[in-house]
C-alpha cells in the first residue's frame, strides 16, 4: 500500500484496535495501555504512515507566527526578490497555519533596524528570518532570542559565531573573490584597484568585510603566483 493511501482506519485494522485508539497515540492524548501504543506505533511504521500536516494543523487550531526582517524593497532593487519569495512563502505557507509578516528597514539606518528588529521581537513570533547588515545590533538581538528560546535563520549575512538554525545566501568571501578575479579579466599588466565603501560602516558590515577580504586575498594570491613564476 502506498504511503500517500495509509489512513488512519487502515493502521487501526493492521493493529486490531479502534480508530479512536489510534487518534489518540498520534496526538498523545487520552489512556492507552504501553502495549497497545507501541503495537500501534510498529503498525505505523510498516505501513510507512505519514500523517496529514494540513489537517492536523487545522485540527489544532494553532497558529504559527513568523517574523522576517529585511531592507526596504522599494529603496533598493536588489531586496526586491527576496521580498516576493517572502510574500509567495506567506501565501504558501497560510493554510498550514503560519502567519508571516515582513518588518522593513531603512537600508543604511541603524535606528530603523533597530526598530523593526524590537518590534519583531516584541511580537513574540515561533520563529524569526533576518538579514543581519547591521553586525553588532544583531548580536545583541541574537542574544535576547536566544534567551527567549525564539529560534531564528539568516539570509544575505553570514555571522558564523551565532547558533542560526540555518543559513540562506551566498558565500560573500567567494563573491569577492570572483569579483577580484573578474576585475582582473582582460587587464594588460598590473593595476592600481580602489576598494571603496559608500556611506557604511566597515567594521559592522560582516557581509562587506567578507566580501572585501576574498577580493583582497584574489590578488595576494595572484601576485604570490607571479612571485613564483620570476623565480
Amino acid at each position: 500500500m502506498g504511503k500517500n493511501a495509509v489512513r488512519i482506519k487502515d493502521i487501526a485494522a493492521r493493529a486490531n484496535v479502534s480508530v479512536g485508539t489510534v487518534d489518540r497515540v498520534l496526538h498523545n492524548r487520552g489512556r492507552v495501555a504501553e502495549e497497545v501504543r507501541q503495537k500501534v506505533l510498529r503498525m505505523m511504521k510498516e505501513l510507512d504512515y505519514e500523517p496529514n500536516l494540513l489537517a492536523r494543523t487545522l485540527g489544532s487550531n494553532r497558529t504559527y507566527r513568523l517574523a522576517a526582517i529585511q531592507p526596504d524593497h522599494t529603496r533598493d532593487p536588489y531586496w526586491q526578490a527576496p521580498w516576493e519569495g517572502l510574500e509567495k512563502a506567506a501565501r504558501e505557507l497560510q493554510p498550514y497555519g503560519v502567519q508571516l509578516t515582513v518588518y522593513s528597514y531603512e537600508l543604511a539606518e541603524v535606528n530603523s533596524f533597530r526598530e523593526q528588529a524590537e518590534a519583531a521581537t516584541c511580537s513574540q513570533p515561533d520563529g524569526i528570518l533576518i538579514a543581519p547588515l547591521f553586525y553588532r545590533e544583531s548580536l545583541a538581538f541574537f542574544e535576547r532570542w536566544q534567551q527567549q528560546r525564539i529560534p531564528y535563520v539568516l539570509f544575505n549575512s553570514y555571522i558564523a559565531e551565532v547558533p542560526a538554525l540555518s543559513y540562506v545566501g551566498q558565500d560573500s568571501y567567494q563573491s569577492g573573490f570572483l569579483a577580484g578575479k573578474l576585475a582582473q579579466v582582460g587587464q594588460p599588466g598590473p593595476g592600481t584597484y580602489v576598494v571603496a565603501h559608500v556611506a557604511e560602516d566597515i567594521a559592522n558590515a560582516v557581509h562587506i568585510s567578507q566580501k572585501e577580504r576574498g577580493f583582497r586575498d584574489y590578488f595576494a594570491q595572484l601576485a604570490a603566483a607571479a612571485l613564483l613564476l620570476a623565480d
